[in-house]
């Protein structure tokens, strides 16, 4: 999964890639596009188009020692996440819902 590929996620797979990824639900292999939770299969949340549900990843990256900040660019909004003074991680995008699903998922990855 490459930066652009991100950028260029539809809804659905960038939901998935967040829980993977940002929460490290594991997949369900008898399921695809489902994650388990113990023995439970369940589907990704809206993160990219639920703003409740994209605060959610916010609070999970500022436990895995991100800071946060969210910028209204006009139209657009800019997500970035940033630690040690160092590492910094921005996306716009037209929601901002998906900056900060973009954004998280580029940094977690990015830790790799």
């Amino acid at each position: 999964m490459t930066p652009e590929d991100i950028l260029d996620f539809e809804f659905e797979r960038l939901n998935y890639a967040v829980a993977l990824e940002v929460f490290e639900y594991p997949p369900d292999r008898h399921r695809p596009g489902r994650l388990l939770r113990g023995n439970t299969s369940f589907s990704p949340r809206d993160y990219s188009r639920d703003v409740h549900a994209a605060f959610d990843v916010v609070k999970e990256m500022k436990e895995k020692g991100w800071l946060f900040i969210l910028n209204n660019e006009g139209e657009r909004w800019e997500a970035t996440f940033y630690r040690n003074g160092k590492t910094s991680i921005n996306v716009v995008d037209d929601t901002a819902e998906g900056a900060i699903c973009k954004a998280a998922l580029l940094a977690v990855l990015g830790e790799e």
